[in-house]
């Protein structure tokens, strides 16, 4: 019954994980799928892309005890009332996704729920009074819906959300709720917050049992009264750098030592760094229940990862140099005064590499680590970044892999270039077939088929040669109405010509500004040729290496140009990705492959070791190794790595991008004053970053504005070369990253 309600989910949504195949989610390792004797027990698929909507079929989870789907915006539709069935649900965690209709009531059947997040949709009707029935709440968050009517109250016969006497954080800011909010005695548990900002409050009774909650009024039809605009409920928190998280109703404990009490008032030591939100949506440094949101996020995504975390505390929210909001974090332990090095490994990843997400409103983030004293001297996986107090921190970021595996890739690339040699001789006595046939199968296309003897033609006997690479030559050529083309002659072969037809037919009928235009082909016995429009100012590759632009100054392209380009190069993938109706995974995303035109606009091109796709299916069949060396994904030479998807083009783009801000070849291998490890372009700007020797990166740059570019195209590019491919983000979380 689970495996038809995942492989439901499966069908229901375009966009799952590379790793959705095989028959049995639970024992062929589905992503976002944890199992228990074969019984599923969480998923979790935060941030994934996923489209479509949430089918019925999910109730058959009976053992579901988490589902979370966050941050999937195009997922759509309703929340099924069949929900309720999930009778051992702890955490429903739907935020930032794109449903509607009212909320089932349901979901007053899940007596063991602990979290419900439903905030950030398009929920409208009113808040069901059964929610009132769960006990065991300890966080409520219905903000950011189209919610009406008014707050559930209990009376004899009906719930009502007085009864959340374990509930801390209660919080339906962004409303339209309405009516009179009356806190009775039942109130006096544990309650924290309770976040009704921007709703239609029209009366407040307070009573003593409430004196120690933090109410939140504002832009409530109370506050415009003159007798109740000066409340504490009604004025917003002073948005300067003063807020600290709170002490839970207790006396702070006074530590020995370097320990530091928590807001429990619990002496230990806690893991702490800065976070930085790059573009949050509020104005100025915000208020405390923003704040107070976000320790709520931090501390559920601890709790899911089962770590021992007791509290969290944020303090000093500070706008950086760079415009960042910046605030230190501190975690702390509960199990004993200290993390070990797994939990404060495990801590570190969930931060640095994108796990965590925080409520919308703080937007794109990175953290920076301290060194961990309880270790401090010690060789500690995942806190080895040293914390820097100085604004230029912001560009030492945890989204990488590491060294060690990137290092990984040199040892590899003997084993692919081995492969590759034993496939080439493979290829050698291909079968022939029937060209026309192959051609028939897609009926007319879109391009014009051009003999060899036009090829000729259109070349002058072949005799402007534009470069060269491993798959054939490219000639400057002309049309008969005078058009400049660019004419690609592959190497010869004897096969069927089969893969090359798919090919240029489903890239024919692609249109974007980014992508090379296709305008005709030749496939004449083993002789091809594909025809493109002409890009004057030739590939990316002489523009962004120092050592070119120093010779030819009319090389040196502007940082504001090349961010452009990035940015541009960016689409043209997401186009491919998902923008067309054919998947398209190209495999050699690289400078030499990108091509400017007169506007120096970035057309990706050569398609020779593209695959083809459904839409629905990310993973590509490989039957060989396919790319260049100094840009081809781990994943894409060796399956331990995971299967080869468009996260292989993600990869190839990272490096692209980093040799774009550090202004030479990763491919480049005889730099003899430099270690092996160095020598491959990841690890030598790593080294760099961990040895605060940023200056090395940003030579010559001295402008703020490309400054900030270069950190920009730095930061994403060690994002995107995380040798896990479901760790790397979508090309659209790319863009994103960019224009934010």
């Amino acid at each position: 019954m689970a495996v038809a309600a995942v492989n439901a989910l499966k069908h229901a949504w375009e966009y799952v994980p590379a790793s959705w195949r095989g028959a049995d989610p639970c024992g062929d390792g589905w992503e976002g799928i944890s199992c228990n004797n074969s019984r599923v027990i969480n998923v979790t698929l935060s941030a994934m892309g996923l489209k479509g909507q949430l089918p019925e079929e999910i109730s058959s989870l009976s053992e579901l005890e988490i589902l979370d789907l966050s941050y999937n915006k195009y997922l759509s539709g309703s929340l099924p009332s069949s929900i309720g069935n999930l009778k051992k649900l702890k955490n429903l965690v739907l935020v930032g996704c794109n449903l509607s209709g009212s909320i089932p009531d349901s979901i007053g059947s899940l007596q063991r729920l602990v979290f419900l997040s439903l905030n950030s949709n398009g929920f409208s009707g009113a808040v069901p009074p059964s929610i009132g029935t769960l006990s065991n709440l300890y966080w409520l968050d219905l903000s950011d819906n189209n919610l009406n009517g008014p707050i559930p109250v209990s009376t004899g016969t009906t719930p009502g959300l007085d009864m959340l006497v374990n509930t801390k954080h209660l919080v339906l800011s962004n409303n339209e709720l309405e009516g009179n909010l009356d806190f009775g005695a039942s109130y006096a548990g544990k309650l924290q917050l309770v976040d009704l900002r921007n709703n239609l409050i029209s009366n407040f009774t307070q009573r003593p049992v409430a004196s120690k909650v933090d109410i939140v009024l504002v832009d409530n039809p109370i506050c415009q009264e003159i007798t109740e605009a000066t409340k504490s409920y009604c004025i917003d928190s002073p948005t300067n750098s003063s807020y600290v998280t709170h002490q839970r109703n207790c006396v702070p404990a006074k530590c020995f030592s370097d320990q530091i009490s928590s807001p429990n008032c619990k002496c230990a030591y806690p893991f702490t760094g800065v976070l930085l939100f790059r573009d949050p949506s509020f104005s100025g440094l915000g208020t405390s229940s923003l704040y107070a949101s976000l320790e709520n996020s931090l501390l559920y995504s601890f709790y899911s990862l089962q770590l021992p975390v007791d509290s969290v505390s944020l303090s000093n929210p500070r706008k950086g140099s760079n415009e960042y909001l910046e605030l230190n974090l501190g975690v702390f332990p509960s199990s004993q005064d200290h993390f070990n090095q797994t939990e404060v490994s495990t801590i570190d990843f969930a931060l640095a590499n994108q796990t965590f997400k925080p409520p919308e409103q703080f937007g794109p983030f990175f953290f920076m680590a301290d060194t961990y004293e309880p270790f401090a001297g010690q060789s500690k996986p995942g806190v080895s970044r040293k914390s820097s107090k100085s604004s230029s921190t912001g560009i030492i970021v945890g989204a990488t892999a590491g060294g060690a595996a990137l290092l990984l890739l040199l040892l590899l690339a003997g084993v692919y270039a081995r492969h590759r040699k034993k496939s080439a001789e493979e290829r050698k006595n291909p079968n022939n077939g029937n060209i026309e046939t192959v051609i028939g199968k897609h009926g007319p296309l879109a391009l014009k088929r051009y003999t060899f003897s036009d090829i000729k033609k259109m070349t002058n006997s072949l005799s402007e040669k534009l470069g060269q690479g491993g798959y054939g030559s490219v000639y400057k050529g002309q049309l008969l109405d005078g058009r400049p083309v660019a004419v690609k002659v592959l190497n010869e072969s004897k096969g069927n010509g089969e893969d090359f037809i798919n090919e240029v037919a489903s890239i024919s009928r692609t249109s974007h500004v980014n992508i090379v235009t296709i305008v005709g082909f030749c496939l004449e016995s083993s002789k091809r040729a594909l025809i493109y429009d002409f890009m004057p100012n030739g590939s990316l590759e002489k523009f962004i290496n120092k050592k070119n632009a120093a010779l030819e100054p009319s090389r040196h392209l502007g940082w504001d140009k090349l961010y452009q380009i990035a940015v541009g190069v960016a689409r043209g993938l997401e186009y491919l990705h998902r923008g067309c109706n054919t998947r398209i995974v190209h495999f050699d995303i690289k400078p030499h492959n990108i091509l400017l035109d007169e506007d120096f606009c970035p057309r990706i091109s050569d398609f020779g070791l593209a695959r083809l796709g459904n839409r629905k299916e990310s993973i590509m069949s490989m039957q060989e190794a396919r790319g260049t060396i100094g840009y081809i994904a781990p994943e894409v030479f060796n399956k331990r790595f995971g299967a080869a998807s468009h996260k292989s083009d993600v990869y190839s783009y990272g490096m692209l991008i980093l040799e774009m801000a550090g202004g030479r070849d990763n491919d480049h291998h005889d730099r003899t004053e430099e270690t092996t490890s160095e020598k491959f372009f990841p690890n030598w700007i790593y080294k760099r970053l961990e040895q605060g020797k940023e200056n090395e990166i940003l030579q010559g740059v001295t402008a703020a504005e490309e400054i900030e570019i270069v950190k920009k195209l730095t930061i994403v590019g060690l994002w995107c070369i995380q040798t896990n491919p479901s760790d790397r983000p979508s090309i659209s979380k790319v863009i994103e990253m960019l224009e934010g």
